[in-house]
Parts: C-alpha cells; structure tokens; sequence
C-alpha cells in the first residue's frame, strides 16, 4: 500500500528499483555474489601493479642488466629476459619494456628480497595491459554500486520484517 502512494518513478533508476522490490531474496543475493566475485580480478592485478611499484619505490636498488633474451607476438605484449651485469646476479622477466635488442644494457630497479619484482627505468608507466585493466576497475565500480543497491534493497526488506510488514517484498507474495 506503501508503494502505490509514490509517484512512479519514469527514469532508469526508477525501474531498477522497481525491479529490486520483484526480485526474490535469494536472487538479490546471489546478484550480489557474483558482482563481488567477477570484480575481484581487476581490484587484484590493480592492487598487484600498485603493491610491486611502491615495493620497488621503498627498497628498490637500482642496477645494470644485459638483455638476453626477448620474446614478443602480435598477440602478446613482449617480454624481455634480462640478467644482471654486476652482483648480486639474478635473472628476470620484463613485461613492461623500453625497445631494447639482445646484447642491449639497460638500467633496472630490483627488489633484493624478491629479485622477480623488477622494472626498467625508462619504461613506460602505463601500458595497453594498464589501460585495459583500468577500464575494468571502472566497470568493477559500476557493478559494486548496483551491489550495493541490491543490498539496500535487502536490508529495506530485512528493516520492513523487524517492524512487522507483511509484505515486505516479492519474496511474501508466494506465500
């Protein structure tokens, strides 16, 4: 009786909300658990790339390396194996790379702890890699706030049962 006292809402977010208050309990919150489950691949490599560049900010140690090995595709961005030319002496890949050859010898920044963890000087700070998972954390942001209105929309049902509606959405309409 509640609903039919405000005024139908004619936008987007009016129909949303109309379809909340449809759906049943158990779908809003398996919406929600999908939502948090596709999001968190894109939330992981950006806290991944950002953890590796502040790691290599802290305790990064700066140190010259030889190029001997890179391996690229049309498909694939290219890698570049380098080895270090002075100790301590270690071997890493580069995915994000500045144009280099065989033989080249490059400035790198290495974590001592984890010599894995290494990027080239001069390399670029964004890459298509970058870009494209960027673009997913907006999409990620997008899907967690139509999460977060699923679970408004529980929470209002969860409210409406404690004070003693009965009907407080789709959900009581079986019954």
């Amino acid at each position: 009786m509640n609903e039919q006292l405000r005024p139908a809402g004619g936008t987007r977010l009016g129909a949303a909300v109309r379809e909340f208050r449809r759906a049943t309990t158990g779908g809003l919150v398996s919406t929600i658990c999908w939502i948090v489950v596709l999001t968190a691949l894109p939330g992981y490599l950006t806290f991944g790339y950002f953890q590796d560049k502040q790691i290599l900010a802290e305790r990064g140690v700066q140190a010259v390396a030889a190029v001997t090995e890179v391996n690229g595709s049309r498909r694939a961005p290219d890698t570049v194996v380098v080895r270090s030319v002075d100790p301590p002496h270690f071997e890493s890949t580069l995915y994000r790379s500045p144009d280099v050859r065989v033989g080249d010898r490059i400035d790198v920044v290495f974590d001592p702890q984890r010599p894995a963890r290494i990027a080239a000087v001069d390399a670029p700070l964004i890459n298509s890699s970058v870009l494209v998972v960027a673009g997913l954390d907006l999409l990620s942001i997008l899907a967690l706030l139509f999460a977060a209105a699923a679970a408004a929309e529980l929470v209002r049902r969860a409210w409406a049962r404690l004070r003693g509606d009965r009907r407080p959405g789709s959900d009581n309409l079986r019954r």
